[in-house]
């Protein structure tokens, strides 16, 4: 397999992607990665904004993927507020 790394390889690039309830394109865009035909090893990182499209469920079952999480809404003073997100 070309690119994906196997576990004891060391990723030459990282390709990190944001999403928020995105589900189909972002699994469109990881099916795209799976299928080129890079030549070097690489990880896939998706920085998720706390969707609840399905998108946290299915990352979970990713092995090969590395999912960060950062949830977008906060409480402050008993209010909720949006938080600035990583995008």
């Amino acid at each position: 397999m070309l690119g994906l790394m196997k576990p004891m390889d060391r990723a030459q690039i990282s390709i990190v992607l944001g999403t928020y309830n995105r589900l189909a394109f972002l699994k469109a865009t990881i099916a795209s990665l799976r299928a080129s035909q890079v030549d070097f090893p690489y990880e896939i990182i998706v920085v998720d904004g706390g969707s609840k499209d399905g998108t946290l469920e299915w990352l979970a079952a990713q092995r090969d993927i590395i999912s960060i999480i950062q949830h977008n809404r906060e409480v402050v003073d008993g209010k909720p507020r949006r938080k600035r997100s990583w995008g």
